[in-house]
């Protein structure tokens, strides 16, 4: 946890890109349980 503290101006300084990158692995993953999802409702009768 210390290194997080000691990093912690780095981190206020790059905020902007460690948000988009965390909201683009969050849009990815929502994005990867699309196709079950597709193939699940056309094969399901």
């Amino acid at each position: 946890m210390k290194v997080f503290m000691d990093l912690k101006w780095f981190f206020k300084k790059e905020k902007r890109p460690y948000i988009v990158g965390i909201l683009l692995l969050i849009l990815v993953a929502i994005l990867e349980l699309v196709p079950p999802k597709i193939y699940s409702y056309s094969f399901s009768n």
